[in-house]
């Protein structure tokens, strides 16, 4: 049986100073400040590619407008004459 007044041995399994307590916040908040770096680039990239696009979009667009816009005219070429790309011997 065990006596009330008798002593219970504590076993510590690991300890951890405070120096290394207050190494570890470090670095857990320079982690966490790279990943909220990390969502701020890639927010900014995302946004980037978006407006690229829309440019391009954009543009696109204004080309097609241009072309139908004013018609070119078919290049003159008089009746015998050949274009350079069939008189080359392959």
């Amino acid at each position: 049986m065990v006596s009330s007044g008798e002593l219970k041995v504590k076993i510590e399994i690991a300890r951890i100073s405070n120096e290394g307590l207050c190494l570890t916040a470090v670095l857990v908040a320079l982690l966490w400040c790279l990943v909220v770096a990390n969502h701020r680039i890639v927010y900014r990239a995302e946004a980037e590619v978006s407006q690229a696009l829309l440019e391009l979009r954009h543009l696109r667009m204004q080309n097609e407008a241009r072309h139908w816009g004013s018609p070119e005219k078919p290049a003159y070429r008089p009746a015998g004459s050949r274009s350079r790309a069939s008189s080359i011997p392959i």
